[in-house]
């Protein structure tokens, strides 16, 4: 049995957070969402099917921030070697870890990025696509 873990959502009696452990294009998400929050989640947003199922569940016009590490400019090297170094132990490929953000445009066409720590820090944020109606008049 795994010994329970108390966080934030548990003291602090949240009623409105659920935390969900699951693979991101497996999690069952229970209900729609007003915001989506991705924190240094490089896997995650390198995911399409994974981004595809939060997406489904988020509310048109809720907000979306993503922050996390991502490649400091050719001329910062040393960065890039720290970035690497740390970054190694957390993420399974960096596959478009010079633009990590990138897949949101899909789900967040009025995406903005702005840079940080010598340009090896991101901070993206926008709003989710407000879906078009279907044939049958439902959601995409």
């Amino acid at each position: 049995m795994k010994p329970k873990v108390r966080c934030g959502v548990d003291s602090g009696g949240w009623q409105n957070v659920k935390l969900i452990e699951a693979a991101i294009e497996d999690a069952a998400i229970p209900a729609q969402a007003d915001a989506v929050l991705f924190h240094f989640t490089h896997d995650a947003m390198r995911s399409p099917a994974g981004l595809e199922n939060i997406f489904k569940h988020v509310k048109p016009g809720g907000r979306v921030v993503s922050a996390g590490g991502k490649w400091a400019p050719w001329w910062a090297l040393p960065v890039n070697i720290y970035m690497r170094r740390v970054a190694r132990r957390y993420v399974t490929t960096f596959e478009g870890y010079g633009k990590p953000w990138s897949l949101l445009a899909r789900y967040v066409p009025d995406v903005q990025v702005k840079s940080a720590l010598f340009g090896a820090a991101y901070i993206a944020w926008g709003t989710a696509l407000v879906p078009e109606a279907d044939s049958t008049g439902g959601r995409d």
